[in-house]
C-alpha cells in the first residue's frame, strides 16, 4: 500500500510512538487568552495571527485579557481541587469570581476556560456572551469551536465565515471551515477554504487548532471519570486504570507527560487495593518515568528481572504502560517483552479476556514478531469486540499479501468504523481508475476521517501533510470533471 505508513499504529497503543515525559511537538502559543494552566483549558483562537482585524470588535483584546486575568488569580485555589477530581468545586471557585452583572468579556473569558474542562458550560457561557454582544466576532469564533467540537459542523460554518471576514490571516480558521463545508457536502467550497489556509507554510497553527477541536479530551476530564469509578467500585483494575492514565498523561496529540505526583496522590488513597506485585510494577513505572531513567543499568536489571516472569495477576493497564514506558524510556528491549507477550496472549484468549487484553496482546505480538499470534489475536479482537485496532492491523497487513485473508471484509470494517482513515485509504486505493464517482465519495470520507486524528501523518506525528495531499487530489479530481 503506497499511501499507508510503513508501520501504522495498528493496536491499542502505539507503544514507541512517543517517549513518555518527552515533548515531540509544541503547538503554537496562545496569545489572546490568559488561562490557569491547571484548568488545561482554552480554545484555539489565540494563535499568533488570529487577532488581526479585530480592533473594532465590541469586545476588545484588553477587556478580554483583564477578565481572563481575574480568573487566572484563582489558579492556586483550583489546582489541588482539579488534581483530586473535584471539578465541581473548582468550577464553583471560578464562577464565584463572576460579577453580579457580568460583561460579555467576563462570560467569554470564563467560557474559554471551560472549553476543555467543561464543554457544556463553555457553550452555555459563550451563548450568554453572544446575547450581550451579538455582533462580536470573537464570540462567534468561540461558539464555532464549541459547536464544531460537539460535531455540529454545519452550525459552525457561518460563525467561522463571520470571523474570517474580518480576520482572513487566521489560517486555521479556513482549515476548520473546510471541514465544516465538506461535512455539509460542499466539496468546492471546502477546497476553496483549504486553499486559503496557507499550507504548508502555516502548518503548525493549523495542526495546533485541529488538535484543540478534534484532539483527545482533556486529561483532567479523563482523570475525573477514572477517579469517580475508582471511588464508586474500588479494586485493582479501576485503580490500575487511574494510575496508568497518570503515568501516560496525554496532554494533546503531541505531548505526553508522566504525572508522578498524581501517582503518589492516588497511591495514598487507593494503594490498599493493590497487591504486592501490583505495587512493584507501579514502583518500576515511577522509576522509569523519572528523568534519570534512560541508561540506568540498575533500573534496567530490575525491569528485566520483573519481566522475565511477569506476575499473572498484574492488571492489563499497568502492563500496557510497562510496554509503553519500558520501550520509550529504553529500560527494556523488545526481546525482553516476549514473556509478557505470551502472558497477555493467554489472558486475551481466556473466556474472561477483555478488549484491552486482546489489543495489548496483539500489539505485543506485533512488536516481538509473532505473526501467527498476531493473526489469531486480530481475528479474536474482531470476532469478540469488533475492534477497530484489530481490523486495521489485519486489513493493512493483508493488503501487502499475495493471498489476503482476513476475518472481516473492508466494507464491514468501514461500516462500523467510518472514522478510521487507515480503512478509508485502503478503500480508496482499492478502486479502479474509472471509478471516479466512488473515488470522490471515498476521498471525502477519508479527508473527514483524517481531520479527526491526523493519523496518516509520517511517523505518527499528527501533521497535516497527508491531509494536504488529499485535498490536492480532491481538487484535481474536481478540476477534471466535464
Amino acid at each position: 500500500m503506497s499511501g499507508l505508513p510503513k508501520s501504522p499504529c495498528s493496536q491499542l497503543v502505539c507503544l514507541v510512538a512517543v517517549s513518555v515525559s518527552c515533548v515531540t511537538t509544541t503547538p503554537a502559543p496562545r496569545a489572546e487568552r490568559v488561562t490557569p494552566p491547571a484548568l488545561d483549558a482554552g480554545s484555539a483562537s489565540s494563535t499568533s495571527d488570529a487577532g488581526v482585524g479585530l480592533a473594532g470588535d465590541v469586545i476588545s483584546a484588553q477587556a478580554l485579557a483583564e477578565a481572563s486575568a481575574r480568573f487566572g488569580d484563582a489558579q492556586a485555589r483550583t489546582q489541588a481541587l482539579i488534581q483530586a477530581g473535584r471539578f465541581d468545586e473548582a468550577v464553583a471557585v471560578l464562577e464565584a469570581l463572576l460579577p453580579a452583572s457580568p460583561s460579555a468579556a467576563d462570560l467569554l473569558a470564563i467560557g474559554n476556560i471551560h472549553f476543555r474542562l467543561n464543554p457544556d458550560a463553555a457553550l452555555r457561557f459563550h451563548r450568554r456572551a453572544a446575547e450581550l454582544a451579538p455582533t462580536s466576532v470573537r464570540v462567534a469564533l468561540e461558539l464555532a469551536y464549541d459547536l464544531h467540537q460537539r460535531g455540529e459542523a454545519r452550525e459552525a460554518c457561518p460563525l467561522y465565515e463571520r470571523y474570517l471576514a474580518v480576520a482572513p490571516q487566521f489560517s486555521a480558521g479556513f482549515a476548520l471551515l473546510a471541514h465544516c463545508r465538506l461535512a455539509g457536502g460542499d466539496v468546492s467550497g471546502a477546497i476553496s477554504a483549504w486553499k486559503q489556509a496557507g499550507l504548508p507554510r502555516k502548518h503548525r497553527q493549523v495542526e495546533s487548532t485541529l488538535g484543540e477541536v478534534f484532539g483527545p479530551p482533556s486529561p483532567w476530564l479523563v482523570r475525573r471519570r477514572l477517579l469517580e469509578e475508582a471511588r464508586r467500585a474500588p479494586g485493582a483494575l479501576p485503580v490500575a486504570e487511574l494510575l496508568a492514565q497518570a503515568l501516560v498523561f496525554q496532554l494533546d496529540w503531541w505531548n505526553v507527560d508522566s504525572k508522578v505526583d498524581l501517582v503518589e496522590l492516588d497511591l495514598t488513597e487507593f494503594g490498599k487495593h493493590l497487591s504486592k506485585q501490583d505495587r512493584e510494577a507501579v514502583a518500576l513505572l515511577v522509576a522509569a518515568a523519572r528523568p534519570v531513567a534512560p541508561g540506568d543499568p540498575a533500573l534496567a536489571r530490575r525491569w528485566s528481572t520483573f519481566l522475565a516472569r511477569p506476575p499473572p495477576g498484574v492488571p492489563t493497564p499497568l502492563y500496557a504502560v510497562m510496554a509503553n514506558l519500558g520501550l520509550g524510556r529504553q529500560v527494556v528491549s523488545v526481546k525482553e517483552l516476549a514473556p509478557l507477550a505470551a502472558l497477555m496472549k493467554r489472558r486475551a484468549q481466556a473466556k474472561t479476556g477483555t478488549q484491552a487484553d486482546v489489543e495489548l496482546a496483539a500489539a505485543l505480538a506485533q512488536f516481538v514478531g509473532d505473526e501467527a499470534s498476531l493473526d489469531a489475536l486480530d481475528a479474536l479482537g474482531w470476532q469478540r469486540f469488533k475492534s477497530r485496532a484489530c481490523a486495521q492491523s489485519a486489513l493493512i497487513r493483508a493488503s501487502g499479501s499475495s493471498k489476503p485473508s482476513t476475518p472481516m471484509s473492508l466494507a464491514e470494517a468501514i461500516a462500523i468504523h467510518p472514522d478510521s482513515p487507515f480503512l478509508q485509504l485502503l478503500a480508496l486505493e482499492g478502486l479502479g481508475p474509472d471509478e471516479t464517482e466512488a473515488q470522490e465519495r471515498v476521498l471525502v470520507a477519508l479527508i473527514l476521517a483524517e481531520f479527526k486524528n491526523l493519523a496518516l501523518s509520517s511517523e505518527g506525528l499528527h501533521d497535516v501533510a497527508a491531509l494536504h495531499s488529499f485535498f490536492l487530489r480532491l481538487e484535481a479530481m474536481n478540476a477534471a470533471k466535464p
